[in-house]
């Protein structure tokens, strides 16, 4: 019981920590988040800066808090990592949608790996929401393989695209949604 009193806030201040940083699953990036972030950092440091000094007064040796800091820097090390991962992915094909000046000022762009995942961006005023997934390209159809695409971007994605080769456009399959539009025209 003494443990988890002792580590049980660093150990939640951890946990939102990596929640709130990790950029190969679907997240919203704002100036609040970096803000969270900054304040995270400094509660998780002063927490272990507390519980030094305690143990400190306290002739108590640093073995677990050690083995705590130890654990920590690792799992920051591997969220860095994957997060790396995520950004050096090789890029295949990139397209927008093109504004809904009702919605968004930037609006949403994908991009297209050639490991099949893709990643969706989408801006508005100081803030982004990606999307992360797994699509596949067959016979000149497009296919992004999440069920809830129509949902998460606001009836601007759909799930299915065929491939136009004079304009180099996904075309929906299904009427009601706008094309992707080739970002390296």
């Amino acid at each position: 019981m003494k443990i988890i009193f002792k580590y049980g806030s660093l150990i939640v201040l951890i946990l939102i920590f990596l929640l709130k940083t990790q950029r190969y699953s679907d997240f919203l990036a704002s100036n609040d988040i970096l803000k969270t972030i900054g304040i995270i950092a400094v509660l998780i440091f002063l927490n272990f800066v507390i519980i030094y000094i305690y143990e400190s007064k306290s002739k108590t040796k640093h073995r677990s808090t050690n083995v705590l800091v130890i654990i920590f820097l690792l799992l920051i090390t591997l969220n860095i990592f994957f997060n790396y991962l995520q950004f050096k992915k090789e890029i295949w094909k990139e397209y927008y949608v093109p504004n809904n000046y009702f919605l968004k000022v930037k609006g949403y762009e994908i991009k297209l790996y050639k490991d099949n995942s893709y990643e969706i961006n989408e801006y508005w005023h100081g803030e982004s929401q990606h999307y992360f997934g797994k699509y596949n390209f067959v016979n000149d159809t497009l296919n992004i393989n999440d069920k809830n695409i129509e949902t998460k971007t606001e009836s601007q994605l759909t799930s299915q695209y065929q491939f136009n080769k004079y304009s180099k456009e996904f075309e929906p399959l299904e009427n009601g949604f706008k094309n992707l539009k080739n970002r390296e025209k």
